[in-house]
């Protein structure tokens, strides 16, 4: 086996990936950069990077409708991933949900059907049994997750008995290192694929300074870039098959190779220890509510208007609220630093905006925030 590629469940998958958020819009179709973006994933292809991963949500459906026309003609030499959103996870909607995304891809299955979020307002196993439906009629190969916790994951494999679960995803890079605690070992274990969403945190690759400062040394040393770096190390921590997107094409080369040559161990260990960022405890009244200029998302600013969910958002936050009680944790929340001329708030919140909310609902406020602050 190549050092390039992992064989989970009897496939051999690109160690290195290509993700589509961005791709063809973000939370609505933008036509105005497709060939180029099609030109891309073609030459990531042509690279060995032969897992694409897409979902219905990108672009409002234009990304899945890009990835059918870059894949077009070389069907067989791609393993094709698309997720389902929370909203449409009712048996009949997921269904409806996946003859769309089949559709809009010009294929007639899927290699991995993945559910992109948790919605606690639907069963889950009503979901699974929906998927593994679509599995018998041969429109999906493997069934994934994505964004979930240990504790459900656990429900998921008890669930689904002796159908196996292929995959789980979710972000990992140098700045947001959680999974490692439990959920890569877990696919470890159960001999699951694990798909790291973000494995350069969005271009950034650290989201801290002083990391970003060594992890620049360390790939120094080596040759490689930063992003290199940061690629091969993620994919040397397990099953873990990463996902960057890239549409410049010298990214696109510099991703291919990033696992072309080992990194020595002991380089491997310092890096462990010198690129992690701490998770930090913050008052919720001292983070600002971020407002979202694109439009693309509506986004609460008060706790009452989390708790009257307005935009109708699926899962509420009241819903996730219910959740985060019962596994008594969360995926850190993103902020970063206001100057020291604002009074009234210490942060500004940049990602996980209902998660939040949630959070402030689930114990009233009563509990700090766990968080991770971007410098």
């Amino acid at each position: 086996m190549s050092r390039t590629e992992i064989r989970i469940q009897n496939e051999s998958l690109s160690r290195i990936g290509q993700g589509c958020m961005g791709v063809g819009g973000r939370f609505s179709a933008d036509t105005s950069r497709d060939a180029e973006q099609i030109q891309a994933l073609r030459q990531g292809i042509e690279l060995g990077m032969t897992f694409i991963d897409t979902a219905e949500v990108y672009g409002a459906g234009h990304s899945e409708e890009l990835v059918g026309r870059a894949v077009r003609g070389q069907r067989n030499e791609v393993f094709l991933a698309s997720k389902v959103s929370p909203e449409h996870l009712s048996p009949g909607d997921l269904m409806t949900s996946c003859e769309e995304s089949l559709r809009r891809l010009g294929v007639d299955y899927l290699n991995l059907y993945q559910i992109h979020w948790p919605n606690p307002a639907v069963p889950i196993d009503e979901t699974l049994g929906a998927m593994v439906r679509l599995r018998e009629q041969g429109k999906i190969c493997h069934l994934g997750v994505s964004n979930f916790s240990l504790p459900e994951l656990k429900r998921i494999q008890c669930i689904l008995g002796s159908v196996p679960l292929f995959s789980v995803q979710a972000e990992y890079n140098l700045f947001e290192r959680g999974a490692e605690e439990e959920i890569i070992p877990w696919c470890a274990r159960n001999g699951m694929l694990f798909i790291a969403y973000s494995p350069l945190d969005q271009g950034r690759v650290v989201g801290s300074a002083v990391v970003r400062k060594q992890l620049t040394v360390a790939a120094g040393r080596l040759g490689f870039t930063p992003s290199q770096v940061a690629l091969n190390f993620l994919s040397s921590r397990g099953p873990v098959l990463t996902i960057p997107k890239a549409i410049r094409s010298d990214h696109i080369r510099e991703n291919a190779t990033a696992c072309d040559i080992p990194i020595p161990a002991p380089l491997l260990e310092e890096i462990d220890r010198e690129c992690r960022v701490e998770v930090n405890l913050v008052p919720w009244r001292q983070i600002q509510p971020a407002v979202d200029s694109s439009g693309e998302h509506r986004v609460y600013t008060t706790i009452e208007e989390a708790r009257a969910n307005p935009a109708g958002h699926s899962p509420s936050p009241l819903e996730l609220a219910e959740e985060i009680r019962g596994a008594d944790r969360i995926k850190p929340i993103r902020v970063t630093p206001i100057d020291g001329s604002a009074k009234e708030y210490r942060y500004t919140l940049a990602e996980g905006r209902l998660r939040f909310w949630a959070w402030v609902l689930a114990f009233n406020g009563r509990r700090d925030v766990p968080v991770l602050v971007r410098d």
